[in-house]
């Protein structure tokens, strides 16, 4: 039996191609629902950090908008510390219980002596499943931790650092979570 063809508009196409690209779309981005939301800052409508992120920390955190600074895209995340106060930028994110997951992100610094930290707390928003610390790194370095959720259904991934009395600063960007 012959197979039909009948034509297709060119709006139909066009709605099929938005379709199958938003379906793939998705799939990278989101994998399996587990990534971190607004992995790049690009959603950052301020120089303020604002929802799905969060800071830690009493001194000064922003987002920079479009001033050349950013890993990818236009922006970035970062923190500035002449104190010895701990600092961060942190997000919750929807994991599943018992998987295991690969955190990656990339951070530049202006470190000297103490080193930053990497990583994922438990849901309780303090305890550390996993992390990394980092050193001076003057171009962007990439980062990586791989842990086990356990009974965790949401865990906290952070970056950050504790002052070292004198003017510091930390950038983040490009930050993913994969199963």
């Amino acid at each position: 039996m012959p197979v039909i063809l009948r034509p297709v508009s060119r709006y139909q196409l066009r709605f099929a191609i938005a379709l199958v690209l938003l379906a793939c779309f998705a799939r990278m981005s989101f994998g399996a629902g587990k990534a971190a939301s607004d992995p790049g800052f690009e959603f950052q409508t301020s120089n303020t950090v604002s929802s799905p992120w969060l800071v830690e920390g009493p001194d000064p955190h922003g987002i920079d908008r479009g001033l050349g600074f950013s890993h990818s895209g236009a922006n970035n995340a970062w923190i500035y510390d002449s104190t010895t106060n701990w600092n961060a930028i942190l997000q919750w994110i929807s994991v599943a219980p018992n998987t295991n997951y690969t955190l990656s992100g990339w951070v530049q610094n202006n470190f000297t002596t103490n080193p930053g930290y990497f990583g994922v707390r438990q849901s309780d928003g303090t305890t550390v499943l996993q992390e990394t610390s980092f050193n001076a790194s003057p171009a962007y370095a990439q980062l990586t931790v791989t842990f086990n959720s356990g009974s965790n259904s949401t865990v906290r991934v952070f970056a950050g650092f504790w002052g070292q009395s004198t003017d510091r600063w930390l950038r983040r960007d490009d930050i993913s979570l994969h199963q």
